[in-house]
């Protein structure tokens, strides 16, 4: 299920999605909006080995490789963003590309700062995405947005639908039990009943086929 917006004045809810749909969010917006080339999701499979996502970038005409970590904190320290690049070079102890961290979490300076004094002794650079920058990447693109979140105006179309569904099952239901005490009233009399299923159809046909088109201008199909 799809976490709310509230409103646009409110951040959005990255810690209420699941763990693998904020890696599907990270993925998109570092495709959509950082540029990243030949994506792989590799933590789908089961065994990230410290990289949750990996590509390339271009720089200057060279490529270079990029392995992502996604971390879905509501707060992150220095040492949990240091212990994820230990993580991954352990695994990965040739690796020459770039390490980032994309966090729904807010990043201070003096974590940044440790963060990166810790990368440069391993000779390696770092990019981090928080919580802050990745929101306004998600915000420039309304078809990510739409994707992972229950926007207002989401909320209401799908409210909208149920309730026009709702109104036909109703009417449905409505049709069923008039035609069954219809037939009970008036048992034997078949032209009487049968002129009225006749005319009981119609009307329910041209309630409904009424209902449906006050929605046309809506981008969901009943």
């Amino acid at each position: 299920m799809k976490p709310s917006i509230i409103s646009t004045q409110h951040p959005l809810p990255f810690c209420n999605l699941e763990t693998r749909r904020f890696e599907d969010l990270c993925l998109r917006v570092a495709v959509t909006k950082c540029d990243l080339k030949n994506p792989k999701h590799p933590s789908r499979s089961g065994s990230d080995k410290g990289k949750d996502i990996e590509g390339t970038t271009e720089h200057n005409g060279k490529e270079t490789d990029v392995a992502i970590q996604c971390k879905r904190y509501e707060k992150i320290s220095a040492s949990d963003l240091i212990n994820a690049l230990t993580i991954f070079l352990h695994n990965h102890r040739d690796y020459n590309g770039e390490f980032w961290i994309m966090t729904s979490a807010s990043v201070s300076s003096q974590s940044r700062e440790q963060f990166k004094a810790a990368a440069d002794k391993e000779k390696i650079n770092v990019t981090i995405v928080d919580g802050s920058l990745l929101e306004n990447h998600v915000r420039g693109v309304p078809a990510i947005l739409e994707e992972f979140f229950l926007t207002p105006s989401s909320f209401i179309e799908n409210h909208l639908k149920e309730t026009l569904l709702k109104c036909i099952k109703l009417i449905q239901k409505f049709q069923i039990e008039f035609l069954r005490e219809l037939s009970r009233s008036f048992s034997g009399n078949f032209p009487f009943i049968l002129e009225r299923q006749k005319v009981m159809g119609e009307l329910v046909f041209a309630t409904i086929t009424e209902l449906k088109s006050e929605f046309t201008a809506l981008p969901f199909k009943i």
